[in-house]
């Protein structure tokens, strides 16, 4: 399988990921960006990840190998590292990080330019690493601290908050050390949960799902906190916590600051990801926003956001866009979001997250398959589906079937060899009917997903 995907690289380190990979990947992106530039600028960080420390000094080398002028940003959360590429003169930008997925993964998050990667642009990379087609040249590097720079930024956007105390789980990720300073000076109480480094990912798995943050969900039942905020190792994606413990699903906790946004912006439209409940899109609606379907993916998520000049984005993994941070994500900057419109409204979140509109929505199914029986499963979904004309098919991402009584959606993973499943009915009872005219086709298939929904 290969490391270069839909939006950006990831492979296992040691193995189809390693030192080597990665100065040909910086010598192939330093060769692409001197076909225009005679020495392109180029924003380079990492996360805390140990093989991080290996990686990216070789992505340097292979910048400076094919004459690019590096600058050194450090190790940093993601959001730290746009924010970086959005402040210093350059060209270009690279991320070594796997983001949420297991210690033993690592990669590479890069722009061409000041807009989201396209998979054209990742395609190309991949021609010029396999081919050997560098430039050879002279780099230079620079280093560069912008940590208070961001946090100078972010005490602007939220000082002098309303008092609220809160959980912040960094999952011994990359926000560690940032995230309880940047909230105790907004003028929150801040009881840290895993806020010390930890480069193997041990303390907790890096991925903040409901089930890997029943810690934060005891620490905020126990310490009478208002939420929780539990990030991942990068730190771009971000899970609440209500007070009463419970984790808020992202597509909810979505539609929660939706509304609340859609307050003071009437009109504007709100970038919903395929996998999100229709709940959400109708929260939206009826708050008098204009809700907008797009596949999963970050860089597809930005640059829709961009394109249509939205105010915000929800993706079910808990990345959260915003026109103030020119479509892009930051798994911090929605915690103190979240914190103050808990602070203006004077409720409690488990209230405001009970008046959003819910359905009946399983959690995302992630079947290991190969990609490329991943996409003929997708493929006969989609022919079954057009051929039983019991629904409308969109084929934005994967297959997405609207029934009158829900949806469902089958969708190849961008990141991973996974063929990932999600299914919604207007009530529990009618669950089971959506199941069966989706996959009804396929019965050994039908049957895994409904051993896998009862586990």
């Amino acid at each position: 399988m290969s490391i270069f995907k839909s939006c950006d690289i990831r492979g296992v380190y040691g193995d189809d990921l390693t030192e080597e990979t990665m100065a040909s990947i910086g010598r192939g992106m330093a060769s692409i960006l001197r076909r225009r530039l005679e020495q392109p600028r180029i924003v380079v960080a990492g996360d805390i990840r140990r093989s991080t420390a290996r990686l990216k000094p070789a992505l340097i080398d292979g910048l400076l190998q094919s004459g690019a002028h590096v600058i050194d940003a450090g190790i940093i959360p993601t959001p730290v590292f746009y924010f970086a590429f959005s402040h210093i003169p350059s060209d270009a930008c690279a991320m070594v990080t796997a983001s949420h997925n297991p210690p033993k993964f690592n990669g590479l998050k890069l722009c061409f330019s000041h807009t989201p990667v396209s998979e054209d642009e990742i395609a190309e990379l991949e021609r010029v690493v396999r081919t050997g087609e560098f430039l050879d040249g002279a780099g230079e590097v620079e280093r560069r601290t912008v940590v208070a720079d961001y946090e100078r930024w972010l005490h602007a956007e939220f000082g002098g908050l309303p008092p609220v105390t809160m959980a912040a789980d960094a999952g011994g990720g990359s926000w560690s050390e940032i995230a309880p300073r940047a909230l105790q000076a907004a003028g929150f109480t801040v009881v840290p949960v895993f806020c010390r480094f930890d480069p193997d990912l041990a303390v907790r798995d890096p991925n903040p799902l409901p089930a890997n943050i029943g810690e934060l969900c005891r620490v905020v039942r126990e310490n009478g906190c208002s939420y929780g905020a539990a990030f991942d190792s990068d730190g771009d994606r971000v899970v609440f916590v209500d007070e009463l413990g419970r984790p808020v699903p992202s597509d909810v906790a979505g539609g929660v600051l939706a509304r609340w946004l859609l307050r003071s912006n009437p009109g504007t439209r709100v970038v919903c990801e395929v996998n999100c409940s229709q709940a959400l899109a109708d929260a939206i609606t009826a708050a008098g926003g204009q809700p907008l379907m797009e596949r999963a993916g970050h860089a597809f998520m930005k640059r829709r956001m961009i394109d249509e000049g939205a105010l915000f984005g929800v993706e079910i993994s808990g990345h959260f866009f915003y026109r103030e941070l020119h479509g892009g994500d930051d798994g911090l900057y929605s915690a103190l979001l979240m914190g103050k419109l808990l602070g203006e409204m004077g409720r409690p979140l488990s209230e405001v997250v009970d008046a959003v509109p819910r359905y009946y929505s399983t959690p995302v199914v992630r079947l290991p398959r190969p990609n490329a029986d991943a996409r003929r499963i997708v493929d006969a979904i989609a022919a079954n589906a057009l051929a039983s004309a019991n629904g409308s098919v969109s084929r934005l991402d994967g297959v997405r079937v609207q029934y009158p009584r829900g949806w469902a959606l089958a969708r190849v993973s961008v990141t991973e060899p996974v063929l990932s499943l999600r299914f919604e009915a207007r009530s529990r009872e009618f669950l089971p009917e959506i199941i069966d005219q989706f996959l009804g086709f396929d019965q050994h298939l039908r049957d895994e997903v409904k051993q896998h929904l009862k586990t």
